[in-house]
């Protein structure tokens, strides 16, 4: 059996927290907005609290993928980090937005979605880089 290093197994674990995090994130989201939350919002409110809701479960993917496999590919800190950064800043100025309506927020948005396409890109250079050297 491999043994892994103290900061390995901390990392796994962040990674792996964070995923399952935004994943109930999503969920409870999802149904607050489903059961308590459509009542009280405007349908603009409704559809991007539900945008936001997606977006959380996708981010959590590949969260959940690193932390898993983190050992395994020796994914970069870096990677993870921005799949944090971005679903705080994308899916988090939604959900602000939707609930005070602070119209600042909405810029934020779109720089959440430059660096998510950003994210998943890296995530997916580094897979097939591990991959080709494995094969």
């Amino acid at each position: 059996m491999i043994e892994k290093s103290g900061c390995e197994i901390i990392n796994s674990m962040f990674y792996f927290s964070f995923g399952c995090f935004f994943a109930l994130l999503s969920i409870l989201l999802g149904t607050l907005l489903e059961h308590l939350l459509s009542a009280s919002m405007s349908p603009k409110g409704i559809e991007l609290m539900d945008t936001s809701a997606q977006y959380l479960f996708y981010s959590s993917i590949p969260l959940l993928i690193i932390g898993v496999s983190y050992r395994q590919f020796k994914w970069p800190k870096y990677i993870g980090g921005l799949f944090i950064v971005v679903t705080i800043l994308f899916s988090g100025s939604l959900i602000l937005y939707s609930l005070l309506n602070w119209k600042l927020l909405m810029y934020i948005t779109p720089f959440g979605g430059v660096i998510m396409i950003i994210s998943w890109s890296l995530l997916l250079r580094f897979g097939i880089q591990q991959y080709l050297k494995s094969h």
